[in-house]
């Protein structure tokens, strides 16, 4: 990552920045006037819900802009965003293109992302792409960032010494890295160091640590620890003696959907549609369509239908409607496309 950018995120998530506030605004005029380190920082506010509403998709719109311009970082966030399913349909094809555009502006971390897509045969490789030597090239690079006491780096060469990518494979150096990057609280690092407690990997296995240190990444912008925690509540842990709780994970499902995660969005939505239609009506249709506006097909499909036809007192509005079952059709929703082919035998189109 760009030096200036570390310095400045750095600076932006300690405790004296959030007591102080910091001037959104002035980060926003900038952002709006084309600058790209103030489109980058903004999208991270808003991906991590930093004295702004949390919004993965304004977020992205910020990246993308900041994207456009060369900014190799923004380009990063993307080729996440993508993988993950976070503002857009997921997409492995698409992250990897974002990661190779990444790559050219010179953002090391897409080198170590693309090159785990690839080993992971999740997309094909491009000619002259080689993985191990990308990890290699990887390792270097967070090597010496790690040297300079740049925390975020800990978090790949833990990754990478686990797995055993570009170097020799050690849980035991795992371990260490990812300790070293949740002592300095990083939220990604603290959610793997959390892993291995629950997991009881090297160490003695314990239910208190592994919630603690999951606690504390969630605490740290980590979406993952969100989500571990949720299956802990859904199925509980025989070997760390935990029950799964009802209400824990209503309360989980719905700290994902504010988060802005498009999967639990539409999962609360339709736990309130089920339960409670006023309370539905009221934040369980605002819900759906985020979910919606992120590609969730089964969201595109439930609020495809609900303005089709004007379900649950909603204004009836057939062309957005559609749309949204149009989107989700072409992503292969089964349901979807049978209502779609439904309409159009009604409305005599082929």
């Amino acid at each position: 990552m760009n030096k200036k950018i570390l310095v400045f995120l750095i600076f932006l998530l300690s405790g004296s920045v959030c007591a102080q506030g910091f001037d959104n605004e002035s980060l926003k005029r900038n952002a709006e006037k084309g600058d790209e380190f103030s489109q980058f920082l903004l999208g991270l506010l808003y991906k991590n819900g930093q004295g702004v509403k949390q919004s993965f998709l304004q977020a992205a719109e910020q990246f993308m802009s900041a994207a456009s311009q060369g900014n190799g970082a923004a380009c990063h966030e993307l080729g996440k965003f993508y993988e993950e399913g976070f503002a857009y349909r997921q997409s492995y094809e698409k992250a990897a293109e974002w990661y190779r555009r990444g790559i050219v502006f010179g953002e090391k971390r897409c080198v170590y992302s693309l090159a785990k897509l690839l080993v992971e045969s999740r997309v094909k490789k491009h000619e002259g792409e080689d993985a191990g030597k990308m990890f290699e090239e990887a390792w270097t690079y967070f090597e010496s960032k790690a040297k300079n006491d740049e925390v975020e780096a800990n978090y790949y060469l833990g990754k990478m010494s686990f797995s055993g990518w570009g170097t020799m494979r050690s849980p035991h150096k795992s371990l260490e890295y990812f300790k070293k990057g949740a002592d300095a609280y990083d939220g990604a690092c603290l959610y793997e160091y959390a892993r291995f407690f629950l997991k009881g990997i090297i160490v003695e296995a314990s239910a208190k640590q592994g919630i603690g240190y999951l606690e504390s990444a969630e605490e740290n912008y980590s979406v993952d620890a969100i989500r571990m925690k949720l299956r802990l509540a859904q199925v509980g842990d025989k070997h760390l003696f935990l029950l799964p709780s009802r209400d824990q994970q209503l309360l989980i499902e719905k700290q994902l959907a504010d988060r802005g995660v498009s999967e639990f969005q539409f999962t609360y939505s339709m736990r309130l549609k089920k339960y409670n239609m006023k309370d539905f009506r009221l934040s369980g249709l605002s819900y759906l369509k985020e979910a919606a506006d992120q590609q969730w097909a089964p969201a595109e499909y439930e609020l495809g239908q609900i303005l089709l036809f004007g379900k649950y007192a909603v204004k009836q509005d057939v062309i957005n409607g559609q749309r949204y079952i149009e989107s989700a059709a072409a992503a292969g929703h089964a349901k979807s496309k049978r209502l779609l082919h439904d309409l159009r035998e009604h409305s005599g189109k082929k």
